[in-house]
């Protein structure tokens, strides 16, 4: 989905991708809409992960010092820069897709 958005996404796509056979996902996954929310529950979960652990790396630190705030705002970012863009992508496909409906 992130690289051709929620139109572009086809079971038969997602099986290529995997290396499988479209059947071989849809026993695995079940429908196209089920894949999905699959999906969007995997995000959920990973995002709630991600917000926990950089919690737990910030206890204790001095986030009233420019210093330590900068530094963490700046990880917090090249990390969000790396891993969240797809994720981010194709939430904003799912939230568009929900409002044409």
């Amino acid at each position: 989905m992130a690289d051709e958005g929620l139109r572009g996404l086809s079971m038969r796509k997602v099986a290529a991708r995997a290396g499988s056979t479209r059947g071989g996902v849809t026993s695995r996954a079940g429908r196209k809409s089920e894949l999905i929310a699959s999906l969007f529950a995997d995000m959920l979960v990973f995002q709630h992960a991600k917000h926990e652990r950089w919690l737990a790396l910030t206890q204790g630190m001095d986030l009233a010092s420019e210093n330590v705030l900068a530094a963490v705002i700046a990880a917090f970012l090249d990390e969000a820069n790396t891993h969240d863009r797809s994720q981010s992508i194709v939430l904003c496909e799912l939230m568009a897709d929900c409002a044409r409906r």
